[in-house]
């Protein structure tokens, strides 16, 4: 099945300031990835992985703008 329409944005942020580490979160992340490539058709290229230090609000919007 390809949706070429589709975009997802996945975040994987195994360290937040108010909560202690959110072990696999990262890993987690990069498997949904696969998921929505594999099971749901989307295209890599329509896929933002955002991880860490890469998933501040700035790299969000940056995200939601593509």
């Amino acid at each position: 099945m390809k949706n070429n329409n589709a975009l997802a944005v996945i975040f994987g942020i195994e360290n937040y300031k108010e909560i202690s580490d959110v072990t696999f979160a990262n890993r987690d992340a990069g498997a949904f990835s696969t998921y929505a490539t594999k099971a749901l058709g989307v295209k890599p290229a329509n896929i933002k992985l955002l991880t860490n230090t890469k998933a501040k609000r700035r790299d969000a919007l940056k995200a939601f703008k593509i």
